[in-house]
């Protein structure tokens, strides 16, 4: 296990490497509460879109409204961040799933992921952590929002 503050390229190259699958992002302990903070967060601080159908919105939405558009088709977040595309989807209340593409992660961009990741942690007080996709159980990093640090394997 590594423990730092600070995260340089070549510490974290390996887990961006594209392989044909996403990276996964979670927060866990979510509540409509969680997710209302972590919308009103992200859309203040960041471009977005909501996607939904073919309609691109640049407007807010409620974690309750997004629920209600979800029984007809998928809503996503797009978080737009130093070309990086941070995928946002809302698969369920217990936890807040983003998705990005490790193509789109390089030695010159990786650090605006980092500051979104310690951002969001810090902000919405819960850890945050990064896994290949669909694989909760294969973290490569974890960020730790009490001591402020992230963990590499």
């Amino acid at each position: 296990m590594n423990i730092t503050k600070n995260l340089n390229w070549k510490s974290i190259e390996e887990y961006f490497k594209p392989d044909g699958a996403l990276r996964d992002i979670y927060i866990y302990d979510a509540n409509i509460e969680l997710w209302n903070f972590f919308l009103n967060f992200v859309t203040s601080n960041f471009s977005f879109i909501f996607q939904y159908q073919d309609v691109e919105r640049k407007t807010l939405l409620s974690y309750e409204e997004i629920k209600k558009f979800q029984n007809d088709n998928p809503i996503v977040l797009k978080i737009l961040l130093d070309k990086i595309s941070i995928n946002c989807h809302f698969f369920c209340e217990d936890e807040i799933e983003l998705d990005i593409d490790p193509k789109e992660i390089d030695e010159n961009n990786y650090n605006s992921l980092i500051l979104f990741i310690e951002n969001i942690g810090f902000n919405l007080n819960r850890n945050v952590i990064i896994t290949d996709e669909n694989s909760k159980e294969s973290i490569f990093l974890t960020y730790k929002f009490l001591e402020r640090i992230f963990i590499l394997p």
